[in-house]
């Protein structure tokens, strides 16, 4: 069958005439893997004037850092990252910007099992972070600590006042700690700077993931398809 994405009906208006122009960044450590997540790129509904500026080389906080001077080299209002392993539904960014919220982020999960979702509460001091598991009340939008940058979207004023470098390997914040992951460094920087950050649970992105397929014969002789969810997880 065919993926498709359910939206919980907003209680705003989706319509993006009335935004100010966006720039896309898509800022991966290698060349792009997935056509499907480019097809969906292309796809994505954005405001008159936006523009699609792909960052590809070995270091991802660099080419995360790249698109943040580009946007403010520009006259865009907003930067919207994106990466090449995420599915996006084409009204993505722009329930996204209908927030008008200084840092939101779309809702996806790992893509190993048991599919955690990527959104985080604060850091322990060991480093290690606890998850938002999702509940049956919670929807709209919802205050987080850590985020991952795949559908995240930036209002420009926020690059203008946080410290540089945006993205980086290693914070003042963590000093015994020798890599600290970028994300972090970053969403340290915006609360910092005196923002917050929320994600949106009603705009799910998609994360592709590489599995086995094995096809197998059963001990009475009929035959079924297995798939490895992770090393000990079959289904």
């Amino acid at each position: 069958g065919t993926f498709q994405f359910q939206h919980r009906r907003a209680q705003h208006d989706d319509s993006h005439a009335r935004f100010m122009s966006v720039l896309l960044a898509m800022a991966a450590g290698e060349t792009s893997r997935f056509t499907s997540a480019n097809a969906t790129v292309v796809n994505l509904e954005k405001p008159a004037g936006s523009e699609f500026l792909p960052r590809i080389g070995l270091s991802v906080p660099e080419n995360l850092n790249s698109a943040a001077k580009a946007l403010l080299a520009s006259t865009h209002e907003w930067l919207f990252l994106l990466n090449d392993d995420q599915i996006y539904n084409p009204a993505t960014l722009t329930r996204l910007l209908a927030h008008q919220r200084p840092v939101v982020t779309g809702l996806t999960t790992g893509r190993m099992f048991p599919f955690v979702p990527a959104i985080y509460g604060p850091q322990h001091a060991d480093g290690s972070m606890t998850p938002i598991f999702r509940t049956p009340k919670m929807r709209g939008l919802w205050p987080i600590h850590y985020c991952g940058d795949h559908s995240l979207l930036i209002r420009r004023d926020v690059i203008e006042t946080m410290r540089q470098p945006w993205w980086a390997h290693s914070s003042e914040r963590w000093p015994g700690r020798e890599r600290v992951q970028h994300d972090v460094v970053f969403c340290d920087g915006v609360r910092d700077a005196g923002y917050d950050i929320v994600c949106d649970l009603d705009t799910p992105v998609g994360h592709l993931a590489v599995m086995p397929i094995v096809p197998q014969q059963n001990a009475d002789g009929s035959w079924s398809t297995g798939v490895r969810m992770s090393n000990d997880h079959w289904v």
